[in-house]
């Protein structure tokens, strides 16, 4: 059939899928793969489910009809991943469970590799996702959205783990700085892991976007070499979830970013060379 591939392009509260009438222009026929953000790109959180932005199922729909690999990446940490993808399947999506990618599967298999118990700040929700992993003695710590369970009692008992560590180990499920539900701005967890940097005089090791070896987890699922693949973000739809959190160490400041995303759009020999489209 003659499909058309997407161009993602986040802004405000849309994703804009340009589409050609027919067939693969040259910029894209190098594309294997695509990794696709949720939360701010395929649909908006709020009451109950959510909603999915216009356009959004359809174009998953057409990505599954094509021969590219797809994935999808979250930084969502407030359910399991069969709770997270049974939502997305309620709006309307045709997603797996095998298609997405939170942080907390991806910790769990760093625990496994590094012999680590952990002591959990997690969203209640979240806390089926380490039932079989061995949390007696917790020799580190981690922290995801946790909302209301960041008390300062919860906060305290996660410092106090730290501090009479000898080697204190941090995992924080993504950086987020805030994220926007339909009754207002709300912290995300990146804000706390940076209290227990400071409390705890530690860097702290972050599980999720940005982290490269997230990203080399999900091109490993996909059967891409991370030499074939060529990441591109746009600039607002995960800032406008996790509070204009730039890259580690990079500090820009997101406006003046976006700004200059947008007038220096990809051209179609930076597309051309690209084997993988993200849209984050």
């Amino acid at each position: 059939m003659g499909l058309a591939p997407p161009l993602w392009v986040a802004q405000a509260q849309s994703v804009h899928i340009a589409m050609a009438d027919t067939g693969w222009p040259g910029c894209a026929k190098s594309l294997k793969g695509v990794i696709l953000d949720l939360c701010g790109v395929l649909y908006d959180s709020g009451d109950g489910d959510g909603v999915a932005i216009p356009g959004s199922i359809e174009a998953v729909k057409r990505l599954k009809e094509s021969d590219l690999q797809l994935r999808f990446c979250t930084n969502e940490t407030q359910a399991t991943r069969e709770k997270f993808v049974a939502k997305l399947q309620r709006l309307g999506f045709d997603i797996s469970v095998a298609e997405v990618f939170p942080p907390a599967p991806a910790a769990i298999a760093v625990l496994k590799e590094r012999g680590l118990r952990p002591h959990l700040l997690v969203h209640e929700g979240l806390l089926p996702e380490f039932d079989a992993v061995d949390k007696t003695n917790p020799n580190c710590v981690i922290i995801g959205d946790a909302a209301e369970n960041f008390s300062y009692q919860n906060l305290n008992e996660a410092f106090r783990v730290l501090i009479g560590l000898e080697r204190p180990v941090l995992f924080s499920l993504g950086q987020g700085r805030y994220y926007k539900e339909t009754d207002g701005l709300k912290l995300d967890v990146g804000v706390y892991m940076k209290a227990l940097e400071y409390a705890c005089d530690l860097k702290a090791e972050v599980i999720g976007k940005p982290s490269p070896t997230f990203f080399q987890s999900v091109l490993g699922d996909m059967g891409l070499k991370p030499n074939e693949a060529k990441r591109r973000e746009t600039p607002d739809c995960d800032r406008r979830r996790h509070g204009g959190q730039p890259g580690p160490g990079r500090g820009r400041d997101p406006r003046s970013e976006r700004a200059r995303s947008l007038r220096n759009p990809p051209t179609r020999r930076r597309l051309e060379q690209s084997s993988l489209c993200v849209a984050l």
